[in-house]
Order: structure tokens, then sequence, then C-alpha cells
């Protein structure tokens, strides 16, 4: 009896490891054109937060997401806009114990580049990561990058705008 019940129990504890797989996230991070150390890295799911880490000396970044959940993550340094990304890690049910790895670079953007300039739609994540059951790996959203791409590089469009006005003003200030 004694050894129905361990049998039945290391097949339920096994049942169970098999069913939390993670989802393995990593990658680096980069700013002004360098690699960058030390950028918090925080994992919210559901709008709990759940996870911090730092990226290491050379930018790098590595952790693990629970399947089935929608994680947003943040990437924080001081002088850099933060900037979110979005993933779905919703399998369905037919996935089985497969592991995943999502490798991902993050491109933060300085403050001062975009000085002068109302930056408010980088509040929002600029890319979702979700499972496509046609290539069976996680992918970005394509769609929704370059939408997101268009908005930011609008930015940097007014930005330069800015930039030509402020220019020529102290240009005629400097004539008078």
């Amino acid at each position: 009896m004694k050894l129905i019940l361990l049998i039945a129990m290391s097949v339920l504890c096994l049942s169970f490891f098999i069913e939390d797989k993670r989802i393995k996230i990593s990658g680096y991070v980069t700013g002004g054109g360098e690699l960058q150390d030390s950028v918090e890295v925080v994992i919210f799911d559901n709008n709990c937060e759940v996870g911090q880490y730092y990226t290491d000396f050379e930018g790098s970044f590595d952790y693990e997401l629970e399947r089935n959940k929608y994680y947003t993550i943040e990437y924080r340094k001081s002088n850099f806009f933060l900037k979110r990304i979005i993933i779905d890690t919703g399998l369905g049910e037919n996935i089985g114990s497969k592991e995943f790895l999502v490798e991902f670079s993050v491109d933060l953007i300085l403050v001062k580049s975009l000085e002068g300039v109302e930056a408010d739609v980088l509040d929002f994540p600029v890319t979702r990561f979700t499972y496509d059951y046609d290539s069976k790996e996680f992918e970005y959203e394509l769609e929704f990058v370059e939408n997101r791409y268009k908005e930011i590089q609008e930015l940097f469009d007014i930005k330069k705008k800015h930039d030509k006005r402020e220019e020529k003003r102290s240009q005629k200030k400097g004539k008078k």
C-alpha cells in the first residue's frame, strides 16, 4: 500500500513539474549606442509587480515567466525613457511540456534626445510577443511593432522641426 501511495505521489509530482514549465526570456539592453548595465527590469502580471531584476555589466537580462499569463515588462534607467513590452505566454492546452526561449534586445531612448517634445506616446508598450501556432515559437506581432515604430519616428520628426525652429529663433536674436 505504501509503495502504491509513493508511486502515485511521484507521478503527481512529475506531472506537476511538466505542467509547470516556464518560458525563458533573455536578451540585452542598449541605449545611446552602448550596452547598458544596471537597467532595472520590472515584471508585472496583470498590473501587479511579480519580479524585479537588473541587467548585468554587459547589459544582459535573463529571467523566466510562467505559462498562460499576460505580462508587461518595464525597462528603467535614469536619463532614459522607460520602455515597456508585452509578453502573452498563453499557449493553450495542446503544447505539452516543450520549453521555450524568447530572445530579444531592448533599445532605450535617451531623454535628452527628445527634449522639448511631448513624449507621452512612449508610455505605451513598444512591442508584443505572442505564441505563433504555425511556427510553434514566440514571435513579436509585426503590425503592432510597425505601428509603434511609426509613432516613435513621428516624435523624432517633431523633435527635428522643434530644433530647426529654435535654431532660427536664436539666429534672429543674434541678428538684432
